[in-house]
């Protein structure tokens, strides 16, 4: 905690200019709410990896990131020319945001997460025919946009695919599967494999292998954008063991804080030229686009005041982002594009930070009920996964989700949907009902009258799936 609140915070103090204004003590505060809380999660005995990665963002995005920025007079460059006139308020956004999340993690349900919902289980042969068929798909998605970019700058192959596929919602849910899609199809095989492993029964590596060579070439830190590598190779180390217990999920925390400060500006590199590292300044590296949260909610708030409020209008295309515009014309444009439109900025491929979105649409109040529902779905999620004590593997959904809450957190909410999207029907395809083997044992045991009952096979099927 003295790391995070203290000794972070002053390092930035010491190697920043001295700012004409006080708003960036409204700044550490926000920084303190969050560092202590991740500090908090860190000790306590259990692992929380929604929350772990919630407050991951709030620290360093909606906190480190704008007391540099404050501090240093500068605006990212992807935002310029904010109506810094905002800036007290868009603190207070933070810190009400904050701390409704908190209230919202706090309450409790009446009913235990265990009988919210029936659990599913994986099915090896669903998992089996949907691995051949998304390794088949991404195989084809890479003929398709050329073998030859696959390793290609960002730039060049996001050209490819856009020319290839299109931008459109069809194209955005195709590189959806071949990416996330195979990502979950990965995480089930080696569920299933660990379960037929610990059960002594045949299994292959075959399989596994050839699906994670397609993956690294599909996903990788050169053309992929270093969101979606990041929730790959997050989602892979742990479908590998690297949260199964408390000592390696704190490893992963204070790595994870570490890797957002320092090594994700570094990945920025391969945007445009391969195998081009750039040396960023850690202090500079905050000053960039990629920390434009704290900025677009400036910018939030500047346009609610000069447009008011959207009430709910832009939130309606996010469970609705999968209708084509070309048959809902008015369909809401993601809210990153909507403020760099307001804002005359010619890069509209901006962030719109979870509070914003909350905030465009129902200002405060939307704001405060919203956070506190989200505080309360996460911690939800923490106790479904599985994990919160002792050792074990999280969830499968517990492996790629927490991570990807970082893209939802960034937004645009409408944005990230389609590929949470993905996600959610993937992981619904390799899966069925975990009371499914246990019905067919019970009518198996009448129908024989055998006076030992037998059980379902235990290699085909794994409670890790929620």
């Amino acid at each position: 905690m003295l790391t995070l609140c203290g000794f972070i915070p002053l390092w930035i103090i010491s190697a920043t200019s001295s700012p004409s204004n006080s708003v960036w003590v409204g700044a550490w505060i926000a920084t303190a709410i969050a560092g202590a809380r991740f500090a908090w999660l860190i000790v306590v005995p259990e692992r929380r990896l929604y929350e772990m990665a919630t407050w991951l963002f709030f620290y360093v995005f909606l906190g480190i990131a704008p007391m540099v920025q404050i501090r240093e007079g500068i605006d990212p460059d992807t935002t310029r020319n904010l109506s810094h006139e905002y800036d007290l308020a868009a603190v207070a956004v933070v810190i009400v945001a904050e701390v409704a999340l908190l209230i919202g993690l706090t309450v409790r349900a009446r009913d235990s997460i265990e009988h919210a919902a029936p659990k599913r289980v994986v099915d090896r042969t669903r998992t089996v025919l949907y691995s051949f068929a998304v390794v088949g798909a991404a195989l084809a998605y890479a003929a398709l946009i050329g073998f030859s970019v696959l390793f290609a700058p960002r730039t060049v192959r996001g050209a490819a695919a856009a020319q290839a596929v299109g931008d459109d919602v069809v194209g955005t849910v195709i590189r959806g599967f071949v990416t996330f899609g195979l990502l979950i199809a990965v995480i089930a095989q080696i569920y299933n494999w660990r379960e037929r492993r610990e059960s002594d029964q045949n299994r292959t590596l075959f399989l596994i292998v050839v699906s994670i060579a397609v993956l690294a070439l599909m996903v990788n830190p050169i053309a992929s954008p270093r969101y979606v590598f990041g929730v790959v190779a997050l989602g892979l180390v742990g479908a590998f063991g690297a949260y199964s217990t408390l000592r390696r999920y704190r490893v992963v925390s204070i790595s994870a804080v570490a890797g957002i400060m320092l090594l994700f500006p570094v990945l920025d590199s391969f945007r445009h030229e391969a195998g081009k590292i750039e040396s960023i300044d850690p202090i500079g590296a905050f000053l960039t686009g990629d920390f434009d949260a704290f900025a677009q909610i400036v910018n939030t708030l500047e346009h609610v005041a000069t447009h008011g409020l959207s009430y709910g209008y832009q939130l309606l295309g996010v469970p609705l982002f999968w209708v084509p515009r070309s048959v809902w014309p008015s369909k809401p444009v993601d809210t990153g594009i909507l403020l760099a439109e307001t804002k005359g900025y010619w890069f509209t491929n901006l962030s719109a930070p979870l509070p914003a979105e909350l905030f465009i649409n129902g200002g405060w109040v939307l704001l405060i009920i919203g956070m506190i529902a989200f505080g309360f779905l996460v911690r939800r999620l923490d106790r479904g996964s599985q994990i919160a004590g002792g050792s074990g593997f999280p969830s499968m959904l517990g492996c790629v989700v927490p991570f990807y809450l970082l893209l939802l957190l960034r937004g645009s909410l409408l944005q990230s949907m389609a590929n949470l999207a993905v996600i959610l029907v993937s992981w619904f395809l390799v899966t069925r009902p975990s009371g499914s083997h246990a019905t067919r044992a019970s009518r198996s045991k009448h129908r024989a009258a055998a006076p030992v009952a037998r059980q379902p096979r235990s290699g085909h099927g794994s409670s890790l799936a929620n």
